[in-house]
Parts: C-alpha cells; sequence; structure tokens
C-alpha cells in the first residue's frame, strides 16, 4: 500500500489544494498486482477540457512515477469540487 499514499501525496503535492482519492483494486490477494484507481478533484480543473486535464495528469505521471508505477494506474477520473458537488445532488 506504500505506492498508493505515495501517489496521493504526489498529486496533492503537484495539484495544490486537491484530494487525491485513490484506492486499491483487484489485488488478487497479491498486493503487488493491485491496480490503482480513483479521483482527482482540483479547483484549478475548472473550464479545462478533460483532455487538457487528463494530459496534465499524464505529464506528471511521465515526470514522477516509473514505467512499472504508471503500468499499476488503471483509472484517475478528474474533477472540479463543483462538479462533484452536483454529481452528488443528482
Amino acid at each position: 500500500m506504500a505506492i498508493l499514499e505515495t501517489l496521493k501525496k504526489q498529486l496533492e503535492e503537484e495539484f495544490p489544494d486537491a484530494v487525491a482519492d485513490l484506492e486499491l483494486i483487484d489485488d488478487r490477494d497479491q498486493p503487488e498486482f493491485a491496480r490503482i484507481g480513483g479521483n482527482l478533484i482540483w479547483p484549478g480543473f475548472a473550464g479545462m477540457t478533460h483532455i487538457k486535464r487528463q494530459r496534465m495528469l499524464g505529464n506528471f505521471k511521465d515526470a514522477h512515477l516509473s514505467r512499472e508505477e504508471q503500468h499499476r494506474l488503471s483509472v484517475i477520473l478528474t474533477f472540479t469540487p463543483e462538479e462533484v458537488g452536483e454529481l452528488m445532488a443528482a
């Protein structure tokens, strides 16, 4: 689980005021093979297309994660706090 906490910390440092809500997915009883997925909620995404958000996330991954760590990522969805509020209200 060290990779999960490390990735969360790195994301929250790279995207100030962000909340990285991440979890291990499908550990197959072998945590070293577990995938990581979740949400990155950041006010700075306001006004950006989803493609631009994912490009920013891709640049982060290229700069901070090894190839092995990148392969462990399943999906990280990007939202603003307002978008999360709208989803929760629906």
